[in-house]
């Protein structure tokens, strides 16, 4: 089994650091964490590369060249703003 945490209705993953699941969308979840006082940087890894990296999804998590380009804007309390994705080879 896997150890996870329930605060303020948030399941954490203690040893990952990542969701330990819930049916909050995760720009919610990001916007929670953050008026829960965890930093935004914190916050978006728990919600990008933290999952990316525990599911093997090399190409995920990160905004680096060769990596798919799907991410969220989100304002200084973590609320979405806007979502950005990269056209597909069609687009």
């Amino acid at each position: 089994g896997v150890l996870v945490q329930v605060k303020d209705g948030i399941a954490v993953v203690e040893s990952e650091q990542v969701y330990g699941g819930s049916v909050t969308p995760v720009c919610k979840m990001v916007e929670t964490l953050v008026l829960a006082g965890i930093p935004l940087a914190q916050a978006s890894y728990m919600a990008s590369s933290a999952p990316a990296k525990l599911l093997g999804l090399k190409d995920r998590g990160h905004i680096k060249k060769g990596y798919a380009a799907h991410f969220n804007l989100l304002d200084e309390r973590g609320r979405l703003q806007k979502t950005i994705m990269e056209k597909d080879e069609k687009g």
